[in-house]
């Protein structure tokens, strides 16, 4: 009883602007005491999301047998992507590589990001410059419908994608020469659903998230 808590909630569930809430305690974490109200009203969102994407949709603690062990970030500066940078070079030994274009956005290289590339060119010429080889993971937070075809091109073979907007006319056949595996990640789909593994949420809020707080 009495403790700060943080969490994103549940889209079956609303009015969170209401004075009490109402809600599942697998989705909740203990707040970090660093954090205060408005910050930990902020993140869950973006933070669960990025989270997910990566350790539940990707697996990216597996390894791709010949790929290269990085991670291409579309949309390095938006909330989603500026978290998953932090959380990939924190928890993971991966490369990882993120766009922007704007010099404004390249901040997402202070976040931690071991390469940066302009998402307003070709994605793949840039990649294949860096000398690395191609990436095990790559995770498209926006404008997927304007990069598919780099992204088939760049990304390893039985390597694995994720992406959280909704292109229109997507082509999922074009992964198929390369048995890559797409995934889409929506933060609230164990909430809607309640499937196993909804706990999953607490644990990343608490494990993943605020530990690092």
């Amino acid at each position: 009883m009495g403790d700060e808590v943080w969490y994103a909630g549940s889209i079956t569930r609303p009015r969170a602007n209401a004075e009490f809430h109402l809600v599942d305690e697998r989705i909740v974490g203990k707040k970090p005491s660093k954090l205060n109200w408005a910050e930990a009203a902020a993140l869950p969102l973006t933070s669960l999301t990025a989270c997910e994407a990566l350790f539940d949709r990707l697996d990216v603690n597996k390894p791709v047998p010949g790929a290269a062990p990085a991670i291409l970030i579309i949309g390095g500066a938006g909330g989603v992507g500026s978290i998953a940078i932090q959380i990939a070079r924190q928890f993971t030994d991966l490369t990882v590589i993120a766009t922007a274009s704007r010099p404004e956005t390249q901040v997402v290289k202070s976040l931690g990001a071991h390469y940066v590339v302009d998402h307003s060119k070709p994605l793949a010429s840039q990649i294949a410059a860096l000398g690395i080889g191609a990436p095990a993971f790559v995770f498209s937070t926006t404008q997927t419908a304007q990069h598919v075809d780099d992204i088939v091109e760049l990304i390893a073979p039985q390597g694995r994608f994720c992406l959280i907007d909704d292109p229109s006319g997507f082509d999922i056949m074009a992964f198929k020469r390369k048995a890559v595996s797409v995934h889409h990640e929506l933060m609230f789909t164990r909430a809607i659903y309640g499937t196993p593994g909804h706990g999953r949420a607490g644990t990343h809020l608490e494990r993943d998230i605020g530990c690092r707080r």
